[in-house]
Parts: structure tokens; C-alpha cells; sequence
């Protein structure tokens, strides 16, 4: 689902990258290591974080987190599923979504390269009647779907 309606607005679930990108912007605000804000949550010294202490740090981070979104991080970051999650557990994930992310950005700009060079390529070739290019049929536009 692409999210549910609350006071009238549209709210859609936790992503991921929604945690990457606010436990960094917390990092950076509190310049604090991630280690030690993983150590501050892990109440019982432990060595992992319970579903109550992940409960406790996604609060902390996520004021607006549902019990959904804390499931949701608890299966994304128990990467053995033992119901506890490790410092190293949280780095890997960490490392995965941000890679994810980079190769998605690089998708994304490779496509809209490929995208200017197709058009390109439609306007050298047209330049006499360029029309013909944005024909009436499309209302004076090139269709994205063209372009690729």
C-alpha cells in the first residue's frame, strides 16, 4: 500500500532509507558514534538489542513509528531472525541500504542520460521538422516512454 489516511492526510509506511537517513541526521546532530547510540538502547548490556530496546530506539528516532513499522525493522535488521539484534547485524544492514540506494541513484541517472541522448539524437536527426518529432498525435510532447 502506498500508505493510509490519517487527520486527512496521507501517511505511508517507514521505509528503510527512512531509518538510514534519520539515524544519520541524529548522528550528525548529536555527533555521536552509531555504536554509542546503539550501546544507550541496549538497557540490559547485553550485546543486542530486544524487540523492546529496538522499540525504545525506534521511538527515540521515529516519534511517528506504528507497531507495523517496528516489525517491519525488527525482520529488515535480525538478519539470523534469533529475535535479538546485533551491533554487526544493524552495520550490515546499514551498508546493504546504502548501497542499494547509491546503485539505484546510478540507475536513475544512467536512464536519464540514455534519455537525453535519445533525445538528442531525435532532435539532430529532425531538425528540419521537428513536428514530425512532437507530433500532433502526443499533443505537442515526446512521450518519456520514447525516450527509452
Amino acid at each position: 500500500p502506498l500508505g493510509k489516511i490519517a487527520n486527512g492526510v496521507i501517511v505511508r509506511p517507514l521505509t528503510s532509507a527512512d531509518l538510514v537517513a534519520t539515524l544519520d541526521a541524529t548522528l550528525k546532530k548529536q555527533q555521536a558514534r552509531l555504536k554509542d547510540v546503539f550501546d544507550a538502547f541496549d538497557s540490559d548490556h547485553s550485546g543486542s538489542l530486544q524487540i523492546s530496546e529496538l522499540a525504545a530506539l525506534l521511538q527515540k528516532l521515529m516519534p511517528s513509528a506504528s507497531p507495523a513499522d517496528l516489525r517491519f525493522f525488527q525482520i529488515l535488521l535480525d538478519a539470523d531472525s534469533d529475535g535479538h539484534i546485533t551491533y554487526p547485524e544493524l552495520m550490515t544492514c546499514i551498508k546493504e541500504i546504502i548501497g542499494a540506494s547509491q546503485a539505484s541513484s546510478e540507475r536513475a541517472n544512467m536512464d536519464v542520460e540514455r534519455a537525453l541522448q535519445k533525445l538528442k539524437t531525435l532532435v539532430r536527426n529532425n531538425v528540419g521538422d521537428m513536428r514530425k518529432t512532437f507530433g500532433s498525435a502526443a499533443g505537442g510532447k515526446l512521450p518519456y516512454a520514447q525516450l527509452l
